[in-house]
C-alpha cells in the first residue's frame, strides 16, 4: 500500500466529514435531502480511482498519467449523470443538493490532482 496516495485521502475524508456533518447539525435546512448520498457516491468513486491509480503506478508507471486522465474523465461523466438524475429524476426544487455535490466534487478533484501529480513526478525520478 502506497501511503503517499492514501494518507492525504483519509485525512481529507476525516476533515470533510467533520465539517459537513457539523454544518448539517448546526444548520439543518442548509443542505438538501440527498447530501449524504452525494458524499457517499463521491467517496466511493474517489476511493476506486485512488485504488486504480495505485495499481497503475505499480504495474506500469509510464501509463499512470493516461490512466489519471481516463479516471478523471470517467468520474466527470458519472458526476454529470448523477446531477442530471438528481435534478430531473427527483424533481428537487432546491439547488442546494446540486451545489453541495459540485463543491464537494471540485474539492475531491483538487485533492486528486495534487496527490496524483505529486506521485507521478516522484515516480519519474
Amino acid at each position: 500500500m502506497n501511503l503517499t496516495i492514501w494518507k492525504p485521502f483519509i485525512l481529507f475524508l476525516i476533515i470533510i466529514n467533520v465539517i459537513a456533518w457539523s454544518v448539517a447539525a448546526a444548520f439543518p435546512g442548509l443542505y438538501g435531502i440527498s447530501w449524504p448520498w452525494s458524499m457517499a457516491i463521491l467517496v466511493v468513486l474517489n476511493a476506486l480511482s485512488f485504488l486504480v491509480f495505485q495499481k497503475s503506478l505499480q504495474q506500469n508507471p509510464k501509463a499512470a498519467a493516461l490512466i489519471f486522465l481516463a479516471l478523471t474523465t470517467g468520474k466527470m461523466l458519472l458526476a454529470m449523470i448523477y446531477i442530471l438524475v438528481l435534478v430531473m429524476g427527483f424533481g428537487i426544487d432546491s439547488i442546494n443538493d446540486s451545489l453541495f455535490f459540485v463543491i464537494l466534487y471540485l474539492l475531491f478533484l483538487a485533492l486528486e490532482v495534487v496527490v496524483f501529480t505529486k506521485n507521478v513526478k516522484q515516480d519519474k525520478r
